[in-house]
């Protein structure tokens, strides 16, 4: 099948999580490599549009075409998804579990491993990932915060009193992150 920009849309559309369907469309991207600069662009815009659990397998999507394209498209793959990962990787981790943080990190020590980008852009991926919270933690910091909120509401000393609120540190470690 030729290269269209619609065709690509419909193999992302039909994308799975699974190692056939990564592969497949990754040895169909990295036969029309020359049409490097538009797909980039398309996966980019797609993975900004997919659920919270599709944008790790476009994650895994862009890996398998580095790793196996390495081969044959030189630096001309990694140097376009390059420019694109770093937002990418912070779109993906936004909003997202720790579990996904951890496979962004892996695949990050893979690419440092196989001396697919340089130091530069992976350590912008590391920095993207590592200032991401994941949401089961931001949920932890918002019961905190409501936790200390409320034993401060609790123990407030009259407007008149000298005495100063007494927030327990077993009440900080409960909730601890």
């Amino acid at each position: 099948m030729a290269f269209t920009d619609q065709s690509f849309r419909g193999k992302l559309a039909e994308l799975n999580s699974t190692q056939q369907s990564i592969q497949t469309l990754s040895l169909w991207l990295i036969h029309h490599r020359k049409h490097v600069d538009t797909y980039v662009n398309i996966w980019n815009t797609e993975l900004r549009k997919a659920s919270r659990q599709r944008k790790l397998t476009f994650i895994y999507l862009a890996n398998d075409v580095l790793q196996n394209g390495r081969k044959k498209g030189g630096s001309t793959l990694s140097n376009k998804f390059g420019e694109v990962l770093p937002d990418a990787f912070k779109h993906t981790a936004i909003e997202t579990d720790e579990q996904t943080i951890q496979k962004l990190m892996r695949i990050v020590g893979i690419w440092e491993e196989r001396k697919i980008f340089d130091s530069n852009i992976l350590s912008s991926l590391r920095q993207v990932i590592g200032g991401a919270v994941p949401v089961s933690k931001k949920k932890r910091i918002e019961d905190v915060k409501l936790a200390l909120q409320e034993q401060l509401a609790k123990d407030s000393p009259d407007e008149n009193s000298d005495e100063v609120p007494d927030v327990s540190v077993k009440m900080i470690f409960k909730f601890s992150l």
